[in-house]
């Protein structure tokens, strides 16, 4: 699906900005894909700054309507989109301090945003939360994979040996077979280091006697 995706994006032509927004839209919502490949397309057709707003555009788009479709609709939404024991993991790993977990869990790529969006729509977040949350994480994660991705491109314009490319493909693909295979591992020492951190937050300024916001 993604190489689909992305095949219809270099082929469009003249209408590649609108096409791409839309891939970037999709897949957050309806098109269950990693927006990394998509944005490494965009950073490729594009100068830097349009892959960015064209990659922003299309994604909180995508972003709000999955909160508007969870708070709307509820968890008839959600299991529209992940099965319900998927729905009942995250839930549990958010449960008792959804609305801090939730920002946390967008500024990192190793949670499923797509989903989170959705279950943040269940929850009493402001509008106004989700959205610069969003703008926030969204922007980092494009920004890295687009100067990642010129990085590389730089890097193949100069004279480098290719066992040090070899090294690095290596490198690359040990990481990210890592961070897929251990994910929950990931996601829940994350969690549990987010959740000690806000805890010792939280009572420092009960005991200074300020009262702190979930």
């Amino acid at each position: 699906m993604t190489q689909i995706l992305t095949n219809w994006v270099r082929k469009s032509g003249p209408l590649s900005p609108l096409v791409y927004i839309l891939v970037q839209f999709l897949q957050v919502t309806f098109v269950p894909i990693s927006s990394t490949p998509v944005t490494v397309l965009g950073s490729i057709m594009f100068p830097w700054w349009q892959c960015l707003l064209f990659t922003l555009f299309g994604q909180i788009a995508g972003s709000w309507l999955a909160f508007w479709m969870g708070r709307k609709f509820g968890l008839r939404a959600v299991y529209k989109f992940a099965k319900p024991q998927t729905v009942q993991k995250w839930r549990d790993k958010m449960k008792g301090r959804e609305k801090t977990t939730l920002v946390f869990m967008f500024l990192l790529p190793v949670f499923p945003d797509d989903l989170l969006c959705l279950l943040a729509g269940l929850t009493d977040m402001r509008h106004s939360t989700f959205l610069v949350t969003q703008l926030v994480s969204r922007t980092m994660a494009a920004l890295w994979t687009i100067f990642g991705t010129l990085l590389l491109k730089t890097m193949a314009q100069l004279n480098i040996s290719w066992y040090v490319w070899l090294i690095i493909g290596v490198l690359a693909g040990v990481l990210m077979t890592l961070i897929v295979v251990y994910q929950d591992k990931i996601s829940d020492n994350l969690l549990k280091l987010w959740r000690k951190i806000y805890g010792q937050r939280k009572e420092a300024k009960g005991n200074t006697g300020e009262v702190g916001d979930e």
